[in-house]
């Protein structure tokens, strides 16, 4: 499809099953995919990851985690073998 003609429609190029199965794609052509994949990749540039937030509430919840696990570890290496 990337490499079709852009006015080719995309039914010619996928099949019918294809077109019954995402109705979306009903009536476009291989310039219609062609942009949406341009624009996806574009979408992409600079960054390898997506940003994620974290709450206020998710990073209390860690820090309490984190301060019932670290003292169990703390101990554990401070107790010596027989």
């Amino acid at each position: 499809v990337l490499a079709a003609a852009a006015d080719t429609p995309l039914d010619t190029l996928v099949g019918q099953s294809v077109i019954t199965a995402n109705p979306f794609l009903t009536g476009h052509d291989a310039a219609w995919i062609q942009n949406w994949s341009d624009n996806l990749i574009a979408g992409h540039r600079g960054s390898s990851a997506p940003a994620q937030i974290v709450s206020p509430e998710f990073i209390s919840y860690k820090a309490a985690i984190d301060g019932l696990i670290a003292p169990s570890t703390n101990l554990a290496a401070a107790t010596p073998a027989a």
